[in-house]
């Protein structure tokens, strides 16, 4: 896993719908952007999740899929854990 040192966090205005977001800036380091019109307990969870996705490695291995398909992904591997 990535040291938590090469990652960031950015608080930004996005719409409601979005709670976070998980990209790489120009030195390949991860910046986990949270959106800041949420309160600190979506927050966390957001941010939690967001570094699920780290952890999973997933920007790696979906370089050509959009996010809808990452979430739909881990969700349905998730789902499928639980069973």
């Amino acid at each position: 896993m990535t040291d938590l040192d090469d990652i960031n966090v950015l608080f930004r205005d996005l719409p409601s719908s979005v709670g976070g977001l998980t990209s790489k800036d120009e030195n390949g380091d991860y910046v986990i952007i949270l959106n800041a019109r949420c309160d600190s307990v979506r927050q966390r969870i957001t941010y939690e999740h967001e570094l699920e996705h780290i952890k999973n490695r997933d920007l790696e291995e979906t370089k050509d899929k959009n996010a809808c398909c990452v979430e739909e992904q881990r969700h349905q591997y998730k789902s499928s854990m639980r069973r």
